[in-house]
């Protein structure tokens, strides 16, 4: 009886741990990021949006469309503003990891910032890979393609 009991204990722990599988950490130089918003850093409202997003938020004069990509790799990251043909870049660093989500540290002319890469759950089961940047008073926030 004992033995019946470790062995079905043994695979409750692997079925566990085989389903936990899927969600994955999310790193900062695996994905592009395409803007969403960009959001006050004191007030949190809505400053810019995305194209996509445009037409939800073009009654508010005050919330411009933008067009921003992140490109990451090598321990570097640029942000390319594709609106005003911009570029602003600097240097990351992992400060901490989890199964949920990796923070890091920036660093660039203009300043210091955070950000952080997780996984987005929407209500219907999809999964998309976010970034959000929190720097100089603006929380940029990017995803990616969705996961399978």
């Amino acid at each position: 009886m004992k033995k019946f009991l470790l062995a079905g204990f043994m695979v409750f722990l692997l079925v566990g741990s085989t389903g936990c599988s899927k969600e994955e950490t999310v790193k900062i130089d695996e994905h592009d990021w395409n803007m969403t918003f960009v959001l006050s850093s004191e007030d949190g409202r809505v400053l810019g949006c995305a194209p996509e997003h445009y037409e939800a938020h073009k009654e508010d004069e005050n919330i411009k469309e933008m067009n921003l990509d992140c490109v990451v790799s090598d321990g570097k990251y640029t942000i390319t503003d594709v609106t005003n043909n911009t570029e602003y870049s600097g240097t990351y660093k992992v400060m901490e990891e989890n199964k949920d989500s990796v923070i890091y540290s920036l660093t660039s002319e203009e300043g210091t910032g955070i950000a952080v890469t997780s996984i987005t759950k929407g209500d219907d089961g999809s999964r998309t890979p976010t970034l959000i940047i929190s720097m100089d008073g603006y929380d940029l926030n990017f995803q990616s393609e969705e996961l399978e």
